[in-house]
């Protein structure tokens, strides 16, 4: 997603661990490459939970997590 002043890549996952990780920042690497924007790239992950171990992981590899809301009425299968 577009900001004034960054890009967020997204990896949307239910449920996110490591692999999340991993996937956000080689889309970040690859958009890199491509040269997606000027602006600063941020890995981001949005997500309905993450166990603590992989948040502190994502921090540590400065990876955005954004935990989400379950929708009201909608059930995941």
């Amino acid at each position: 997603g577009y900001r004034f002043d960054e890009v967020w890549i997204c990896e949307v996952k239910p449920s996110a661990s490591y692999g999340a990780i991993g996937q956000v920042l080689s889309y970040a690497i690859l958009a890199e490459r491509e040269e997606l924007s000027l602006l600063p790239l941020v890995p981001t992950i949005l997500t309905d939970t993450m166990s603590e171990d992989a948040r502190y992981c994502a921090e540590a590899l400065n990876v955005q997590v954004v935990i989400l809301p379950e929708p009201e009425g909608v059930e995941f299968l």
